[in-house]
């Protein structure tokens, strides 16, 4: 990028770096938020999508307006492992939930 824009993009590089994480995230959350629907518990996903809406709002505002575009993208990668991580412990909830009630029964 350097060599075509001749040093007027030379900080996107940075950018480039989180941006390419960013799919991997997102296909990581988005797996697990099918394997949740699929037990068909999709009221699960709630409060996950409210922490992460809440924290977009707070923490992802702050970094933009304090950092600019690198603050930005910062906070759009701390949500996306927010949002994975959050997924995650709902969907080892209820198959932990749903192992017990099918070895009781």
């Amino acid at each position: 990028i350097r060599i075509l824009f001749h040093r007027s993009f030379g900080d996107i590089r940075t950018l480039v770096r989180i941006f390419s994480l960013m799919p991997f995230m997102w296909f990581a959350g988005r797996s697990i938020v099918v394997g949740i629907n699929a037990l068909q518990k999709p009221k699960a996903l709630l409060p996950v999508y409210a922490v992460i809406a809440c924290t977009t709002l707070t923490f992802g505002v702050y970094l933009a307006r304090r950092y600019g575009a690198l603050g930005a993208a910062y906070g759009l990668l701390f949500n996306s492992v927010l949002m994975m991580v959050g997924f995650l412990v709902q969907f080892l909830r209820l198959t932990r939930n749903g192992s017990s009630m099918t070895k009781a029964s």
